[in-house]
């Protein structure tokens, strides 16, 4: 194993296998180092199973060496790969084919004395990752592959989106789980994290979506972390196959701005049902399109976005319309052979030199068809305050609804179904049930109780206009019927120049058992202009000037 002097710079690592055919797999040990440290020594990988076998693989040298560094295109020469100032970071890959005979219990491990200096770590300790492998249960598998090939720069203070692009060769279904860091020579044991942080949460408020394997988080302390995720492999029988765990360093940075975000999915139409943000059910045979919209805080930032759905799915389309925000459109006739299946989708907003990302997956998966015709019960409407508690939108549905469906907002974005009154949009609720293939539609009309006030203005007047009536001026579309009061306590709304102070008028109104909401009018007099008044001078013809 690399010695301590070499190993502060490892930032993360992994191992993959691709099976050959007749028993023979090629086995591929995937190690990011930061470029500011010293060049890459030769590495080992040990073999074990539970079948008898145990042996080592020594003198590895890499394969493949790339740079990594998340970095803006203009800035790629600048980076300490490239022997300038930004922080740069190099993949490299070694590689490697042999025989592995058949056994349930195949696991393949990596380790190296030490770390890079982490918040949520204590101490240095070493890096171990490993990969397991049931050759007796699947005689010839591939591992899953990581579309995301780079550590992770994100945004204190900002929300992140962050997936590693996961996708099965296989078809075969995946699971993803937030697991303990581990250390180990060449047995492996938990590192120690600092107060605060563990395997599960190496990161306060990180989540990770066990379908998908989209993380979400908002980090709120600047540094390096430690974050490594399991990624199993199960066969279309439940029985697992492998595991793989990809241990890498997330690092938090100030940002010169927002990163993009996106709510996910949504405007599935034809054989499609959108079961989560990113989790989209499709009928086999039948075409669907689906929208996914990226935004960013940051005004005038412009979003590319890249992914790889035109090689996952044969004879899909993928356009992206605008840039800000940047609406991508997929439309693919689906194919049940091709799933289950990961879509990966990384938007960029172009800032320099270090990017602001996002990345996200979404997963396809079949529909199961069913002749039964479901029930969506019938249409129903509420209408709501601004301060009520959540409401159910499906106890709103008339007839005898079938439970266990699925909700989207006006905009067609998946939904909880549950409404938080002054928090989301007032309009159509649409409920789905069934599947992708057969399906019903019903849907909760939701329509505001609160009264509107209007919105705040000012007026200006002369002391010698005459009175007006203050509701006119008021901002936007004010119900008629409310109470006004001034400066001088509550008036009847009609302001007299000259007799009326100046200052602050504000208009309330209630109703509907909501409670009554204000809008003010700053009413400002100007005095009248003074000509003085009239007058006589006599003059002589032959007097001076006057």
């Amino acid at each position: 194993m690399a010695s301590a002097l070499h190993a502060d710079h490892f930032s993360g690592a992994s191992i993959n296998y691709t099976c050959n055919g007749g028993g023979f797999y090629t086995i591929t040990l995937d190690l990011y180092m930061d470029c500011a440290g010293v060049p890459v020594t030769p590495q080992q990988l040990r073999f074990e199973n539970d079948c008898g076998t145990v042996f080592t693989l020594t003198n590895l040298l890499p394969t493949v060496s790339e740079e990594v560094s998340q970095v803006c295109p203009a800035q790629v020469g600048n980076t300490t790969c490239n022997s300038g100032a930004f922080p740069g970071f190099i993949r490299h890959r070694f590689v490697r084919t042999l025989f592995l005979a058949s056994c349930d219990s195949w696991r393949f491990s990596w380790w190296v004395c030490c770390r890079n200096v982490l918040v949520n770590v204590v101490n240095e300790p070493g890096t171990y990752v490993s990969t397991t492998l049931n050759n007796a249960t699947a005689p010839c598998d591939d591992s899953p592959v990581f579309e995301d090939d780079g550590i992770p720069f994100v945004c204190v203070g900002e929300p992140v989106l962050y997936n590693p692009g996961v996708t099965d060769p296989n078809g075969n279904t995946l699971s993803f789980a937030l697991v303990s860091a581990q250390f180990g020579a060449p047995n492996p044991f938990p590192v120690t994290y600092e107060p605060g942080y563990s395997g599960a949460a190496p990161i306060p408020g990180i989540t990770m979506d066990p379908l998908t394997g989209q993380m979400s988080f908002t980090p709120t302390i600047i540094g390096n972390y430690a974050v490594a995720y399991q990624v199993s492999t199960f066969d279309a029988f439940g029985n697992l196959i492998g595991t793989v765990i990809r241990d890498l360093m997330f690092v938090v940075i100030p940002c010169p701005g927002s990163p993009p975000t996106t709510n996910g999915l949504q405007n599935a139409s034809g054989g499609a049902v959108i079961l989560s943000p990113f989790v989209l059910e499709v009928c086999d045979g039948q075409q669907f399109c689906t929208d996914l919209v990226f935004t960013d805080p940051d005004p005038g930032q412009v979003i590319s976005v890249i992914s790889n759905a035109l090689n996952l799915l044969p004879g899909a389309t993928f356009s992206v319309a605008g840039t800000q925000p940047a609406t991508i459109t997929l439309c693919w006739t689906a194919d049940a052979a091709q799933l289950p299946v990961n879509v990966y989708l990384q938007a960029a907003d172009g800032t320099c030199p270090i990017q602001n990302v996002a990345s996200v997956s979404v997963l396809l998966q079949a529909a199961v068809p069913s002749p039964v015709l479901p029930n969506a019960g019938t249409p129903g409407n509420i209408a709501v305050c601004g301060n009520e508690p959540p409401v159910d939108l499906f106890a709103l549905l008339g007839g005898s609804p079938d439970p266990g469906g699925n909700w989207t907002t006006p905009s067609g974005a998946f939904h909880s179904g549950t409404f938080l009154p002054g928090a989301e949009a007032l309009g159509v609720y649409t409920y789905t049930v069934g599947n992708a293939c057969v399906q019903a539609n019903s849907t909760v009309t939701v329509s505001s109780l609160n009264p509107d006030p209007g919105s705040d203005a000012s007026l200006v007047l002369c002391s010698s206009s005459a009175a007006v009536v203050l509701f006119q001026s008021i901002g936007g579309t004010p119900d008629a019927g409310g109470t006004w009061s001034g400066p001088a306590g509550a008036m009847n709304g009609i302001f007299t120049p000259g007799t009326s102070p100046p200052g602050n008028y504000v208009y309330t109104v209630g109703g509907g058992g909501c409670p009554a909401v204000s809008s003010t009018l700053a009413v400002a007099v100007n005095p009248a202009p003074n000509a003085g008044s009239d007058a006589a001078l006599t003059l002589c013809s032959s007097g001076a000037a006057q």
